[in-house]
């Protein structure tokens, strides 16, 4: 009986934390996006090229913030002030 307990209290554990992982992954560009940024900050994005819609740098860099076995999690982030602009998934 209490290797039943024990088995079922390890398999909540796994799938608890193998749903917020998938969670996290689906729902990691929501309303962060670069189209987001794009409809929320237009006069930032221009020819191509993005710059912070906090200090108006335009020096922007990639940071890798997580990955899965398809995806590749990345932020896009101000090097001048620090502002996270948007958030992107690169396939793997």
């Amino acid at each position: 009986m209490e290797s039943v307990i024990f088995g079922f209290v390890w398999a909540t554990i796994f799938f608890g934390i193998l749903g917020a992982v998938i969670y996290k992954i689906t729902t990691f560009t929501n309303g962060r996006s670069f189209d987001d940024y794009k409809r929320l900050h237009g006069n930032h994005v221009k020819n191509g090229k993005v710059s912070c819609h906090s200090c108006g740098s335009s020096s922007i860099y990639l940071r890798k913030v997580g990955n899965s076995l398809t995806n590749i999690l990345n932020s896009h982030v101000c090097r001048q002030c620090g502002t996270e602009l948007y958030r992107s998934k690169t396939r793997v």
